[in-house]
């Protein structure tokens, strides 16, 4: 089915990687102008990026691929 994911791309080679891709549903019915869209950010040292899916927040580590739920 449809899935949205987050995508890496490594600017020399233009090679590209999804580093996660199990956003729920909710997150793709509608446009961020309806005020939902999902929030992206990388940690200050940019080894990992964290995100709002499921409920929560997450960390995916870039080395790893590993996903932590946050705790909020």
């Amino acid at each position: 089915g449809l899935t949205s994911a987050i995508y890496l791309k490594d600017l020399e080679s233009g090679r590209e990687w999804a580093i996660y891709d199990r956003f729920e549903r909710d997150l793709q019915e509608t446009s961020g102008t309806e005020g939902n869209a999902p929030a992206i950010a990388w940690t200050p040292d940019s080894a990992a990026i964290v995100f709002w899916s499921g409920g929560g927040f997450h960390r995916v580590d870039v080395a790893s691929r590993a996903v932590t739920a946050i705790p909020v």
